[in-house]
């Protein structure tokens, strides 16, 4: 996979799988809440607060545990070289969930289980960059050639 989508305007792959992930996640989610009888406001909210959070979570569980010591959270935070980590943002994402059912009393089994399938839709997006972008070049090549040879008849 490419790092970069496009040069003029500058687009990275990474980014656009990421926006892909969370908005069809958002869409998911959206159709989910109207059979569970859930108002699309709360949804909307949500879905924002989310990404926000747990973009911030995975930037600073990234730079708690893999920045050079030393370097502080607002470079680490525009830093372009800078990565993200998935728990940090799952754990942001999760804990913004929880406060937002509480302060607005919702159900929360109920608000899980309509944000369950979103966010299985969207997690396979995220995962996907980032595993074939840790198995791209000479790695990927070796993960090709280790597959059994088929069977031949004779």
């Amino acid at each position: 996979m490419h790092k970069i989508l496009l040069t003029d305007p500058f687009i990275g792959t990474y980014s656009v799988c990421l926006l892909a992930g969370l908005f069809g996640g958002y869409l998911l989610t959206r159709r989910q809440a109207v059979r569970s009888g859930i108002k699309g406001s709360h949804v909307d909210n949500l879905a924002l607060l989310i990404a926000v959070f747990s973009l911030f979570g995975a930037r600073l569980f990234s730079w708690l545990f893999y920045f050079p010591p030393g370097t502080n959270l607002w470079r680490a935070l525009w830093d372009p070289a800078g990565g993200m980590v998935f728990y940090g943002g799952m754990i942001f994402g999760t804990l913004t969930l929880l406060v937002y059912a509480r302060a607005a009393k919702l159900e929360l089994g109920n608000l899980l289980d309509t944000f369950a399938p979103g966010l299985a839709s969207a997690l396979p997006s995220d995962a996907s960059v980032v595993l074939w972008r840790d198995a791209a070049g000479a790695t990927f090549a070796s993960i090709r050639n280790n597959y059994p040879k088929p069977l031949t008849l004779t």
